[in-house]
């Protein structure tokens, strides 16, 4: 019964960390398709991550899952921190 009702809390924390992720999005400067793959990526290690902690507890070959998890919240992570360092830059005014 303890396996399950933490992985539900970790999945709840993995998931709003992938909502609170989405709104930055919409404030980066990130090209189209790199802005897409933020938005995908962060949804998609949430529901890595907690498969990943779910399978471990019952069969010891679900630890890809977890790496892939933790790669593609990398991946979220990095693109919108770059995105959003990159909206930082305010543009030079001519006088």
């Amino acid at each position: 019964m303890g396996v399950v009702a933490c992985g539900h809390a970790h999945a709840g924390v993995w998931v709003i960390l992938s909502l609170v992720m989405q709104v930055l999005i919409d404030s980066t400067r990130l090209s189209t398709p790199m802005m897409w793959l933020a938005r995908i990526s962060a949804p998609v290690a949430a529901v890595a991550v907690s498969g990943g902690f779910f399978g471990l507890a019952f069969f010891p070959a679900f630890q890809w899952l977890l790496y892939f998890g933790g790669l593609s919240l990398l991946v979220a992570l990095v693109l919108t921190g770059v995105g959003l360092l990159r909206n930082l830059r305010t543009p030079e005014i001519d006088t």
